[in-house]
């Protein structure tokens, strides 16, 4: 999780004072948040291959933003009676 924070300019004490939730991150970018939001959903709806991608915007620290490709898998694990998300997302800026 530590490249996370790194290549988004915050340190990990400074993203989670700031950012309870991954919805408070992208507070100011709703569209990008909708978007991966909806790739998420996705894979939990689907019935054979169970997996997702979607490019979107990742706020930075210095107010600009990376493209970012979200490609997210269930994982067919369950925990708690949950299934269980796999998320991995790579850095496509130009």
């Amino acid at each position: 999780m530590t490249i996370f924070y790194i290549n988004s300019g915050f340190t990990k004490a400074e993203y989670q004072k700031l950012f309870p939730s991954i919805k408070a991150y992208y507070a100011g970018h709703g569209e990008e948040f909708h978007k991966i939001k909806k790739c998420i959903c996705r894979c939990f709806k689907k019935k054979a291959g169970r997996r997702a991608k979607v490019d979107c915007r990742r706020p930075l620290k210095n107010g600009g933003c990376a493209w970012i490709n979200i490609d997210a898998v269930i994982t067919g694990e369950v925990v708690d009676g949950s299934e269980v998300a796999l998320a991995v997302y790579s850095d496509i800026s130009d």
